[in-house]
């Protein structure tokens, strides 16, 4: 299941203009390797995310073959949803609780921002290598497609807070090799059109809250 959310941010943008920070983006995702688990692989295959996204509010949807995802986010808090393994259950977090949750120590992630570039879906990318190691020394290398015509605060949850800080704009390509397991999140589609604000008026009925488990860094 963990792996599974791993699977688990993308706004057009027109030459000159600044920023964009509303819009849609789909991706798809692939794995390989999933330590032999080829049922994992066929999971993640057929798993997709969607984000809306609208200044400071972003939504993010994880759909999987066995559950569904929804990350509410604006300026005060983040809620998640979950619908899946015969349950419905709901978190709530301050976004200011998070901040004070302890991390364990990790090193800085190596970025390095190529002259490489290529268009995804009509926007001119840019190629940025990152390493990066967690606290226990296990070591992922990804490599990040971005368009620095996006603002978008939203995570895509394939990669963690330390490397988005560093991301100048949106991912629209992502590869992530972690030996065994190697990982693609490629965005397919995106739309500039506004965002009707209906589209994070999200309802916790039917949800049963669930107090949240402080997290620790995903490196």
């Amino acid at each position: 299941m963990r792996k599974l959310i791993v699977l688990a941010a993308l706004v057009g943008w027109l030459p000159g203009l600044a920023q964009v920070k509303e819009g849609f983006v789909r991706y798809k995702t692939a794995i390989s390797g999933a330590g032999g688990n080829e049922m994992l692989s066929a999971l993640a295959g057929n798993s997709g995310m969607s984000i809306y996204f609208k200044n400071e509010r972003s939504l993010t949807e994880l759909v999987t073959p066995l559950y569904t995802m929804r990350t509410l986010t604006d300026s005060k808090e983040t809620i998640t949803f979950m619908d899946g393994t015969g349950e419905k259950i709901y978190t709530r977090n301050p976004n200011s609780a998070l901040k004070r949750i302890p991390q364990p120590k990790a090193p800085e992630p190596v970025v390095t921002v190529t002259t490489e570039k290529k268009k995804i879906l009509g926007f001119d990318c840019t190629k940025m290598i990152v390493t990066d190691k967690d606290h226990k020394g296990n070591t992922a290398t990804l490599t990040i497609w971005y368009t620095d015509k996006i603002n978008c605060s939203a995570s895509t949850g394939f990669i963690n807070e330390a490397i988005a800080a560093k991301i100048k704009g949106m991912p629209l390509e992502i590869d992530i090799d972690k030996g065994a397991i190697k990982s693609k999140v490629t965005a397919t589609e995106l739309s500039l059109k506004p965002v009707p604000d209906a589209t994070f008026a999200v309802s916790t009925a039917g949800y049963t809250e669930r107090k949240a488990i402080p997290k620790k860094d995903p490196r």
